[in-house]
C-alpha cells in the first residue's frame, strides 16, 4: 500500500486523544443499544474508517494502535458484562471491520474518496457498508457458536450487521467530509452561517417533536418520522453533502435515543425491540442514502456547472487575448506602412537639403545655412521618430550579443539623473551576478529609459522612481500589451513610481502609438509602443500593475544560457567619396524619392537613369545590359520587389553590382540577399555619403559581388536586414 501524492500527513500531536474519542465513541454506541444490548447503530468503527479513509497509509498503524488501546480499556470499564474472551473477541472483529473496509473504500475512491463523489458514496452504500460489517459481524456471532447456542447465532450477526452498516452509512460520511473540509481553507458561510443554524434547530426540534411521542396503536404514525426530510433536502440544495451528513447524523441520534427509550412512532405496542429496532433502522438507512446519493449528485452537477462557467470564461478571456494580439499586430502593420512612407519622404527631404547645402559651400549666406541645417536636424528627429516606430512593428531584428541587465540600467539611470527634478530620487536594486540576456542593448536601454521617463513624468517633480532586476519566475501571468498567457524563468526589470496611478480602463491602450495619458503637445504616446515593440523582439512580455501612489512596469525576458560568439560589428562609414564615374539604374516607384537621390549622385559625378517601374527597368536592362554600371532599387514596388527585380537582373548580367534601398524589407536576411546577386543594403531613409561609399566601394570591386558576397552598410552602426 502507498499513499497517494497529494494526502496530508497526521498532526501526531493529537493522537494522544484519539483513544479518548475512540472510547467515547464506544461508550457512545453502547448507549444507542436498546434493551438486551440490542446494537441500534455502532458509532466507534465508523468513525475510525471515516478516518482511515482521508489519510495516508502511513498514518495507519498509530491510528489503529490508538484505536486497539481504547478497545482493551473498554474491555475493563464498559464491557464488563461480558466475559473477557469474547469482549476481546468482539474488538479483533472491530478492527478487522475497520482496516477492510477503510482499504476497500480507498481502493474504490482512487486512494481519496469523497463524499462530493456519486461514485464514492454509491460505493460506500452498496459496498463498503454491505462488506465490511459482514466480516465483523460473522466474527462476532461465531462465539456463539463457541457456547453451543447456535439459534443465537442468525439473530446476532443480523442485529451486529445492521449496527455497524448503519454506523458506516451515518457516521462515516460525517467524519470523511468534515476531515476534507478541515484540509481546505475554512472560507466563512457569511450570512448563510445564519441560515444553518436556522436549518439545524428547526430540523432537531422537529425529530424531538416526533420521537419524543407516546407509543400508539396507528401504524399510520410510521410515516411521520420523514416530515424531516424536507429539512435535509434544503441542507443538501442550500450547503452541500458535508453540512446535510451532519444533520442526517443529528436526526439519527435523537430518533434511536428516544426509540430505545419507548417512545416514538417505531415503538408500536405490540412491537418487541427486534422490530422496533429493525423499523428504525431501516428509516435511517432511507434517509442517510437517498440524502448523500441526492447531495453527491447535487455536488457533481454544481461541480460541472462551474468547470463549464469556467471553461467559459477561459474561452472569454482567450478570445481577449487574441483581438488584442491581432489588434497590435494590425497596428504592428500599420506603423510598419506609415514607416515606409514616412522613410520615402525623408529620403526626399534629405537628399534636396543635401543638394541645397552643396550649393551654398563656399558662400557667406549663413542665415540660409542655418535654415537648412535646421531641416535636417528636424530630419534627423523624424528619423528617429521612424525608428521608434519600426521597434513598436517589431521590423527591426537587430544583432543579438549577451547583455547583462546591470550594465544597462547603470547606463540608463547616469543618462537619466541629469534630467531629474531636485525633488525625484532614484533607488536601484540590482542582482547583477545572475541576469543575463541575449539582446539588442541599444533597443533594451531605449525601453527601460522610457519607462524611467513615464515615471518621472507621473510624479509630479516629487517621488522616488524604484528600478529593480532579478531572476523571478513566473507562473501564468498576463501580458499587458499582447495579452497572451506567458509562464518560466526571466530576468525581470521593474519601474516602479509613487505617483498618481493609471485607470483601469486604460492599461489596455497605453502601448498603442501615439497614446499618450499626459497634457496636449507634452510627449509622442511612442514611449510605450517602443517599449513593446521592444521587450516582444526579444521574446519577452510586459506587465502593468498601478494603483494610487504605486504603479509598477514590469519587463520580463528570457536569460541567457550560454554565452555566443559576439557579431562583428561594421565600424562608422568613410568619408563620402568626390568625383565618382560610373552610370546608375535607379529604381524607385516614388518619383519624388528618384529625383532626390538621382540630384544627390549626380552631384557626386554619377550618371543616373531613373526608373519608377521595376518591369521597364527591366526591359532597359534587357536592351542593354552593359549600359549600366551598378543597379539601386528600393525593395517594396507594386509591381515588383526589389529582391525579384535583382534576381532577373543577375540572370540577365551576372556579377552587376546590386544596392537594395528599403525601409520595409521584413523577411529578407543576408544569405537571400546574396543569393539573389545584391551586393548592400542600406535602410532608408538613405544616408547618402554611406551610399556614396557603397557605390564607390562596389564599383572598384573586382570581380564584383557575383563571388556572393554580402555588405550590410548603415553610418555607424550594424544593419540588420529585416530592418525597415
Amino acid at each position: 500500500m502507498s499513499a497517494t501524492p497529494d494526502e496530508p500527513r497526521i498532526d501526531y500531536r493529537w493522537i494522544a486523544v484519539y483513544p479518548v474519542i475512540h472510547f467515547g465513541a464506544i461508550w457512545l454506541g453502547l448507549e444507542l443499544s436498546a434493551s438486551n444490548y440490542t446494537s441500534t447503530l455502532w458509532v466507534s468503527n465508523a468513525l475510525l474508517v471515516g478516518i482511515l479513509a482521508s489519510r495516508s497509509y502511513r498514518d495507519w498503524p498509530i491510528l489503529l494502535g490508538a484505536a486497539l488501546f481504547a478497545e482493551v480499556v473498554s474491555l475493563f470499564t464498559l464491557s464488563s458484562h461480558l466475559p473477557v474472551f469474547s469482549a476481546a473477541w468482539f474488538s479483533v472483529a472491530n478492527l478487522c471491520e475497520v482496516l477492510f473496509g477503510a482499504w476497500l473504500w480507498k481502493r474504490l475512491g482512487g486512494g481519496r474518496p469523497s463524499m462530493g463523489r456519486l461514485r464514492d458514496t454509491i460505493a460506500l452504500a452498496l459496498v463498503v457498508a454491505t462488506l465490511a460489517p459482514a466480516v465483523s459481524s460473522l466474527m462476532a456471532a461465531a462465539t456463539f457458536v463457541g457456547f453451543g447456542d447456535f439459534r443465537e447465532f442468525a439473530h446476532f450477526w443480523q442485529l451486529w450487521w445492521a449496527s455497524e452498516a448503519l454506523g458506516l452509512l451515518i457516521v462515516a460520511p460525517v467524519v470523511l467530509s468534515w476531515l476534507e473540509y478541515a484540509r481546505e481553507r475554512f472560507d466563512a458561510y457569511g450570512q448563510r452561517r445564519f441560515e444553518l443554524g436556522i436549518v439545524a434547530v428547526l430540523s432537531m426540534l422537529l425529530a424531538i417533536w416526533i420521537f419524543s411521542q407516546e407509543p400508539t396503536d396507528s401504524k399510520t404514525l410510521l410515516n411521520l418520522p420523514y416530515a424531516t426530510y424536507p429539512f435535509l433536502i434544503w441542507g443538501v440544495l442550500r450547503f452541500g453533502y458535508r453540512e446535510s451528513a451532519l444533520l442526517v447524523l443529528m436526526n439519527a441520534l435523537v430518533a434511536t435515543y428516544f426509540t430505545n427509550q419507548g417512545l416514538g412512532p417505531f415503538s408500536l405496542p405490540g412491537y418487541s425491540v427486534y422490530e422496533s429496532v429493525l423499523a428504525l433502522q431501516l428509516f435511517m438507512v432511507a434517509i442517510a442514502v437517498s440524502v448523500m446519493v441526492v447531495a453527491a449528485s447535487f455536488n457533481e452537477h454544481r461541480l460541472a456547472q462551474d468547470r463549464i462557467r469556467r471553461q467559459a470564461e477561459e474561452r472569454m478571456e482567450l478570445e481577449q487575448q487574441l483581438q488584442q494580439s491581432k489588434k497590435m499586430e494590425s497596428i504592428g502593420n500599420l506603423a510598419g506602412g506609415v514607416a515606409h512612407d514616412f522613410n520615402n519622404i525623408l529620403t526626399s527631404i534629405m537628399g534636396y537639403t543635401d543638394l541645397a547645402l552643396g550649393e551654398l559651400s563656399g558662400r557667406r549666406d549663413s542665415t540660409m545655412r542655418s535654415y537648412l541645417e535646421g531641416i535636417n536636424d528636424a530630419s534627423s528627429r523624424a528619423r528617429e521618430l521612424v525608428g521608434h516606430l519600426m521597434t513598436f512593428g517589431r521590423r527591426r531584428k537587430a544583432e543579438k550579443v549577451r547583455v547583462e541587465i546591470g550594465e544597462i540600467v547603470d547606463q540608463v539611470v547616469s543618462l537619466l539623473k541629469p534630467a531629474l527634478p531636485p525633488g525625484l530620487t532614484v533607488e536601484i536594486h540590482l542582482d547583477r551576478d545572475v541576469i543575463a540576456v541575449m539582446g539588442d542593448p541599444v533597443q533594451l536601454q531605449q525601453a527601460i529609459m522610457n519607462l524611467c521617463i513615464n515615471a518621472r513624468d507621473a510624479m509630479d517633480g516629487h517621488g522616488t522612481v524604484h528600478i529593480e532586476a532579478r531572476r523571478q519566475r513566473k507562473d501564468v501571468v498576463v501580458c499587458s500589451s499582447c495579452r497572451k498567457v506567458f509562464s518560466g524563468d526571466f530576468a525581470s526589470i521593474q519601474v516602479r513610481d509613487t505617483g498618481a496611478g493609471l485607470p483601469v480602463d486604460q492599461v489596455d491602450s497605453l502601448f498603442e502609438p501615439f497614446y499618450t495619458t499626459k497634457a496636449p503637445g507634452v510627449g509622442s504616446g511612442l514611449g510605450l509602443s517602443v517599449v513593446h515593440g521592444a521587450v516582444h523582439s526579444h521574446g519577452g512580455h510586459v506587465t502593468v500593475t498601478s494603483q494610487p501612489g504605486d504603479t509598477c512596469f514590469s519587463i520580463f525576458l528570457p536569460i541567457a544560457g550560454v554565452t555566443p560568439r559576439q557579431p562583428e560589428v561594421v565600424g562608422a562609414s568613410q568619408p563620402a567619396p568626390e568625383n565618382l564615374r560610373g552610370r546608375v539604374l535607379l529604381v524607385d516607384d516614388e518619383p519624388i524619392v528618384a529625383n532626390a537621390v538621382s540630384m544627390v549622385l549626380q552631384k557626386k559625378g554619377l550618371e543616373v537613369e531613373i526608373a519608377t517601374d521595376p518591369n521597364a527597368a527591366l526591359d532597359r536592362f534587357s536592351g542593354q545590359p552593359h549600359a549600366y554600371d551598378i543597379v539601386v532599387t528600393d525593395q517594396i514596388m507594386p509591381a515588383m520587389v526589389g529582391t525579384e527585380l535583382a534576381r532577373q537582373l543577375s540572370r540577365i548580367r551576372p556579377g552587376i553590382p546590386i544596392i537594395l534601398c528599403s525601409g520595409f524589407s521584413r523577411g529578407v536576411d543576408e544569405s537571400r540577399l546574396a543569393s539573389v546577386g545584391i551586393g548592400a543594403f542600406l535602410p532608408k531613409p538613405v544616408d547618402f555619403d554611406a551610399l556614396a561609399t557603397r557605390i564607390a566601394s562596389l564599383l572598384s570591386s573586382q570581380p564584383g559581388p557575383s563571388d556572393g558576397s554580402f555588405e550590410a552598410f548603415e553610418t555607424g552602426k550594424p544593419i540588420d536586414t529585416d530592418s525597415p
